[in-house]
């Protein structure tokens, strides 16, 4: 199946901030397994049993498998080959390290500007994937920037030797500007049927990291569903793969990690902020929350945006979800590198693609939960003392259950809750809401507040609101601006036909006629 075509299949988006995909099967804390006629006394059971195993030395991250299988040996002979495909793919997109025998991503870089390198397919495959995406998200997923992206992990390396942030060190522009001169990913020339790949620029690197580990978690996983297994949870650091469902016809969970309570394993301690049910298809995140340092203060992270070539400064985590990995993983970096506007018309461009922004909503449950907050991207937060009065209309609960609102946000908004009848049911209200809002408008304009006539209050009383208070308020300033200096009565009412044109504005089926009903017998 072509890229273009996998394009066509993606069925969510989420963007916002997000930190780590975690295996919510793997909250329950379960390392090993649970075999039929275990020795912990419990019966044998029939049917495939789950298994869980973890690696720790593919592409410098922790791998968590959990999977179904029929017997321990079959488990144990499918992780044995997953975890070699794992190897092989980490040798191959390695960019710092030679190995014995293999052509890898360090190779093409150490001929740039000299000779085409013969590769293996996989690292054609991986390369015409990220060539593509470039396309897709307008140049922010750029493998070709690896001299700008070396010059940032190098300075974040020097950091890491130093006894304090305060000897911490940044770029200088011009250094940066520099290497930006070498990253046009047209000098990537690619001949499919030699199977080579050359590097025009002889000062040109390659930087795979925002698309070789997502691309090999695909190529992993169709690779163990080729060898027969049928059910699995694959976790590579924040990469999350699922392959078919459960044994009882229920899906695999994902969830994301909530970025300021961020870990390396995920246990039944890790703090999520929204869960996926999946089979089939990709969950991936990429974030600011673990490959950083600080200046200053301010957090320094690895996603580098293209057009500024410092640390993006738009979200603290993209997560996304789509039936490939290597697809959801460059589309982390890319809509990470570019404000929401942009990413949501990208992904509004793409058939069956949904966007989630919930950047502003863990903004809140870090301030409600700890009574702090922090800009984007500093690495201090700022201790405040504030009360949050927040209001909703009724659909909020669905949102929740939507995954549009986060859970946890609705829970701690949900600690004291205030039910506000709509106006028509607390009539007794309207009088002083009314006047107060004609005072306000009419100092606002600089005009003498005008009285409500009793006649006019009692047309007020009497109409229905079905706009609530706002409608109110609407009707007290068209008073104001629109009326004369007399005060106001049924006749300023009536010559306004407020009512009926408020009712037809909100779509509410009373037509002009029911309005005026209330309003005519006032002053007949």
């Amino acid at each position: 199946m072509s890229i273009r075509e996998k394009l066509k299949q993606w069925k969510r988006f989420a963007a916002g901030a997000m930190a780590a995909v975690l295996c919510a099967g793997l909250l329950a804390g379960c390392t090993g397994k649970n075999p039929a006629g275990s020795s912990d006394g419990t019966a044998a059971q029939e049917g495939p049993q789950r298994y869980s195993t973890i690696f720790y030395d593919a592409f410098d991250t922790v791998t968590q498998v959990i999977a179904y299988c029929d017997s321990e040996e079959e488990f144990t002979r499918q992780m044995d080959a997953l975890h070699a495909d794992l190897l092989e793919y980490h040798q191959l997109y390695d960019i710092y390290n030679d190995y014995d025998g293999v052509t890898n991503i360090k190779t093409i870089n150490d001929n740039a500007g000299t000779a085409p390198v013969q590769v293996d397919d996989k690292i054609l495959g991986m390369l015409e994937l990220a060539r593509q995406m470039y396309n897709t998200t307008d140049g922010k997923l750029n493998i070709a920037m690896g001299s700008v992206l070396r010059i940032w992990h190098d300075y974040r390396e020097a950091a890491g030797q130093t006894e304090t942030d305060a000897d911490n060190k940044l770029p200088s522009q011009e250094e940066l500007d520099a290497a930006a001169r070498h990253c046009d990913i047209n000098n990537l020339v690619m001949d499919e049927e030699a199977k080579t790949v050359y590097l025009a620029d002889p000062e040109m690197s390659l930087d795979v990291g925002s698309v070789g580990k997502g691309y090999a978690v695909e190529m992993v996983a169709q690779a163990a569903e080729a060898r027969g297994l049928t059910s699995a949870l694959i976790s590579v650091g924040g990469n999350l793969r699922a392959i078919g469902v459960k044994p009882d016809g229920s899906q695999w969970s994902g969830g994301v990690e909530n970025p300021w309570n961020a870990s390396e394993f995920y246990t039944s301690d890790s703090s999520y902020v929204a869960a996926v049910n999946m089979s089939d298809m990709a969950l991936v995140t990429s974030g600011d929350y673990q490959r950083y340092y600080v200046v200053d203060g301010v957090r320094y992270h690895h996603l580098i945006d293209p057009a500024t070539l410092w640390p993006a400064a738009y979200f603290n985590g993209v997560s996304v979800l789509a039936p490939d990995s290597g697809v959801a993983d460059c589309l982390t970096t890319g809509l990470f590198c570019m404000p929401l506007e942009e990413g949501q018309k990208i992904v509004e461009s793409l058939d069956g693609v949904e966007a989630l922004p919930l950047t502003a909503q863990m903004g809140i449950v870090r301030l409600l939960r700890g009574g702090e907050t922090a800009r984007v991207g500093g690495g201090q937060g700022r201790t405040v003392n504030v009360r949050l009065i927040a209001g909703a209309g009724p659909g909020l609960s669905e949102a929740v259950r939507e995954g549009l609102f986060l859970k946890e946000l609705h829970e701690l908004l949900r600690e004291y809750t205030i039910t506000v009848p709509p106006l028509r049911e607390r009539r007794s209200d309207i009088e002083a809401l009314a006047a107060r809002c004609a005072s306000r408008f009419a100092q606002a304009l600089g005009k003498q507040p005008k009285p409500i006539a009793p006649e006019a209050m009692e047309a007020l009383l009497r109409y229905s609101w079905p706009g609530n208070v706002r409608e109110l308020r609407n009707v007290c300033e068209r008073l104001v601006v629109l009326g004369n200096d007399q005060p106001v009565d049924g006749e300023a009412l009536r010559q306004l036909h407020i009512f009926a044109k408020q009712a037809a504005s909100m779509g509410t089926g009373d037509s002009r006629e029911e309005a005026e009903q209330v309003i005519l017998p006032v002053y007949k």
